[in-house]
């Protein structure tokens, strides 16, 4: 899995857009209000992409019968969609992530 750690508002969405419309997959967002907005945006980029699923969607069946790998828009805001808590911190294991930079 890759992670991209970027600033609002640098391109992030965008790129993923992108990316999915590349290799036909699935965006999981947070909710229907980002997946309207994503939808919207890869019709301004005259890409297409699959439906993106919700977060909810995504873990309660909305990706059976799915394959391919899927893209997540904003992990936080989809954690935190499915966790109602505030988060203090998360840990990944650092040999099974790829950082990039969509930027470089």
């Amino acid at each position: 899995m890759k992670i991209t750690i970027l600033p609002r508002q640098s391109g992030r969405t965008t790129q993923l857009i992108a990316d999915a419309a590349r290799e036909a997959k699935i965006i999981v967002c947070a909710n229907d209000r980002r997946r309207k907005i994503i939808e919207s945006m890869a019709r301004e980029q005259g890409l297409l992409i699959p439906k993106p699923v919700t977060m909810y969607e995504a873990t309660h069946g909305g990706l059976a019968g799915y394959k391919s790998k899927v893209v997540i828009d904003d992990l936080e805001a989809c954690v935190q969609s499915v966790i109602p808590n505030q988060i203090d911190y998360a840990i990944f294991a650092t040999d099974s992530y790829e950082w990039e930079d969509f930027g470089k």
